[in-house]
C-alpha cells in the first residue's frame, strides 16, 4: 500500500523536527566527552552545573545515536 500525500507530509515534518538535533550532535558529543573526562567527581559536578543542557531529555535520542554509532 503506497503512502498518501498526507502520510508523506507527516513523515517530512518528523524529519524536519529532527534536523536541529542532528545539527547539534557534534556539540553534544563534545560536551559529553568533556564531562566524562573530568578528572574528579567535584569537577564533574561543576561541569554539569555549568552545562545543565547535558541533562536535558531532548538530547536522549541524539546521545543514543552517538553511542550506537560507536
Amino acid at each position: 500500500m503506497a503512502d498518501t500525500p498526507d502520510d508523506l507530509q507527516r513523515k517530512m515534518a518528523e524529519l524536519e523536527a529532527l534536523r536541529p538535533s542532528l545539527g547539534n550532535a557534534e556539540e553534544i558529543a563534545d560536551s559529553l566527552i568533556a564531562w566524562i573526562t573530568t578528572p574528579t567527581w567535584d569537577e564533574s559536578r561543576a561541569y554539569l552545573e555549568t552545562h545543565p543542557a547535558l541533562l536535558d531529555t531532548q538530547h536522549d535520542e541524539v546521545v543514543d545515536d552517538l553511542l550506537s554509532a560507536g
